[in-house]
């Protein structure tokens, strides 16, 4: 909750779990579980309530970007007219919907194996699973998360944004995890009290039918015990490798020639600065590059180019009060030792404004 604020509604969802599980078994000793479901509750939340703390008074005045405020609920014609609000909603509505997306298969995978598995266990194995009650929970789950996305794209986020639907992607695939997480867990009970039975009328014990039921469980837990070390020791693998491929990366060579800097008291650099780089991979017309140096350099005021043309250098570099060559070139380095007598090596350059014209001098 404290690194994503969205963070919030997953917790919540688990809590929620937590608060029904106590309000079924009334049985128990009712108001010592609730106390121990409220401490839970507080425990879980305390350091997301102090970290808000600490963040209205550090940044007192500064918006979040997807602030959402009373007013921009009223009303939606705040920012978004109806007609781009029917724009958002039919883009969002077909986006949900689209089989061919990585979050539609996932789910309608996993309904389809909750489904079957379902059916199996109650025609075949003659045990009655609660997974199909899981599937029905998870489904409402599923819905108010996929509508609260949509009221992002509506009340909060920026118009540009939200036309094409900004990570809409990443934010269903989260809810995807948690929907097959859940499914997963819930057949993992439900397959543990297949493997046993009750003997006569005694309530709470519980037994292997045969002792051939117990070897296949315990060779099941082996095996998939084996896979999940092998899918950790994968996730591991390929976090060191990209961590070992950090160094080749533009957010790291960004890195080595501003470093990552953070002003007291949040106040933003508004000095205008020109990153220069290739374009590889469209980093610099996709906005990769201008997005990178914002970050680093904690500047509104950030723009990329790729390629100096010699008629227009003197009037580009006027506009700007750094430059910022992130990946050099021989034209580059042509262009500036003959116009600013630099080398134009990888650095940044203090643009000097003066009625004699203007000068690079490479910031140390």
């Amino acid at each position: 909750m404290i690194i994503k604020s969205t963070g919030t509604i997953f917790a919540g969802i688990g809590f929620l779990f937590l608060i029904y599980v106590w309000l079924k078994n009334r049985k128990k000793p009712f108001w010592k579980n609730g106390q121990v479901v409220i401490l839970s509750i507080g425990a879980a939340f305390l350091p997301y309530l102090l970290w808000n703390i600490h963040m209205a008074v550090k940044f007192q005045g500064v918006e979040n970007k997807f602030e959402v405020s009373a007013s921009s609920i009223r009303s939606v014609s705040v920012g978004k007219s109806p007609e781009e609000v029917h724009q958002i909603l039919e883009l969002f509505v077909k986006s949900v919907f689209d089989i061919t997306s990585r979050p539609a298969m996932g789910i309608l995978g996993f309904h389809v194996a909750a489904i079957i598995a379902s059916v199996f266990a109650a025609f075949l194995l003659k045990k009655s699973w609660n997974l199909w009650k899981a599937l029905i929970a998870l489904d409402i789950v599923l819905i108010g998360y996929y509508l609260g996305i949509l009221g992002l794209y509506i009340f909060s986020m920026p118009l540009d944004e939200a036309l094409r639907l900004a990570g809409f992607e990443r934010y269903a695939s989260s809810i995807v995890v948690l929907f097959a997480g859940g499914l997963v867990l819930c057949a993992t009970v439900d397959i543990e009290n297949s493997f046993y039975y009750k003997t006569g009328e005694l309530p709470a014990y519980q037994a292997f039918k045969t002792v051939e039921s117990k070897v296949r469980y315990q060779k099941g837990v082996i095996v998939f015990m084996a896979l999940a070390i092998t899918l950790l020791m994968s996730e591991y693998n390929g976090m060191q490798t990209i961590r070992r491929s950090y160094q080749t990366t533009l957010p790291y060579k960004v890195y080595q020639v501003t470093g990552d800097r953070w002003y007291s008291g949040g106040k933003v650099d508004e000095s205008r600065y020109l990153f220069y780089a290739s374009d590889v991979d469209s980093q610099v017309t996709n906005y990769y590059l201008q997005y990178i140096g914002k970050y680093m350099l904690y500047a509104s005021n950030v723009d990329g180019i790729c390629a100096f043309y010699e008629d227009n250098l003197i009037n580009l570099l006027s506009s700007y009060d750094y430059l910022v060559l992130v990946e050099s070139d021989g034209e580059a380095k042509h262009l500036l030792k003959k116009y600013f007598d630099v080398s134009g090596q990888e650095g940044i350059y203090r643009i000097i404004h003066s009625d004699e014209g203007l000068a690079l001098e490479l910031v140390e």
